[in-house]
């Protein structure tokens, strides 16, 4: 059975986020393939060029989490850079906790991801 944790969110942050979240592994694939997606290599030596590590860890959350029926958390929410639309900070780092436990990212990764 693949490892996964739940937890409810109240209405200490935004009324909309409130609800039943799971937080789920995800598939090696499906983690690679996120990987791919942000970063850039050099095509002649393999070399990384660069990493969005924001976005990356912003689509293993979106992958890894099962939503209350609204959806409220949006890979558009979690990238964004205006306040009044993205998911508010403590937020998104609890919801970056709870995954990162779930999908097993070592330290390492964590640093590169």
């Amino acid at each position: 059975m693949p490892k996964q944790e739940e937890f409810d969110i109240d209405e200490s942050y935004i009324q909309e986020y409130k609800g039943h979240y799971v937080a789920r592994q995800i598939p090696w694939a499906l983690r690679k393939e996120i990987i791919e997606r942000y970063t850039q290599y050099n095509h002649q030596t393999g070399q990384v060029l660069s990493i969005n590590h924001t976005a990356i860890q912003a689509e293993f959350v979106l992958a890894s989490l099962k939503q209350p029926a609204s959806k409220p958390i949006t890979l558009e929410k979690l990238l964004s850079r205006d306040i009044d639309t993205c998911v508010p900070p403590e937020l998104a780092e609890l919801l970056e906790k709870k995954v990162n436990s779930v999908i097993n990212l070592s330290v390492e990764e964590r640093k590169n991801s």
